[in-house]
């Protein structure tokens, strides 16, 4: 579901806290989140994106179409240690058959041009 650079190094540390992709450093704080719900489960298919942000839904957009199957939500980041606020890191949560899958990437779906196939 690469697209663009993925960081599939998804790090838990001992105490239960998610490892920053780029420094390893353990704090990282969430601020915007996107649920991708692929209608029909298939690749090109009608789908939902709705942007939530503060806690209220931010944008929403309807017939994306989007490179991959299954439902999944993206997570922005941004990393108190290695002082990257401006370079955010995404925690993409996917899912295909009954399996769930994790990966840090690059970009955020802000605008459903960014799922353009």
């Amino acid at each position: 579901m690469s697209q663009g650079n993925t960081m599939n190094n998804i790090k838990i540390n001992k105490d239960g806290h998610l490892i920053c992709p780029t420094c390893n450093g353990s704090y990282l704080h969430h601020c915007d989140v996107a649920d991708m719900d692929n209608v029909n489960d298939c690749v090109g298919s009608e789908s939902n994106v709705t942007l939530i942000g503060s806690g209220k839904v931010t944008k929403s957009y309807s017939n994306v179409n989007l490179p991959f199957r299954g439902d999944s939500i993206a997570i922005k980041f941004w990393c108190e240690s290695c002082c990257e606020e401006e370079k955010y890191k995404y925690l993409y949560i996917s899912q295909h058959k009954g399996n769930t899958f994790f990966t840090w990437e690059n970009q955020f779906p802000e605008h459903p041009k960014v799922f353009e196939i």
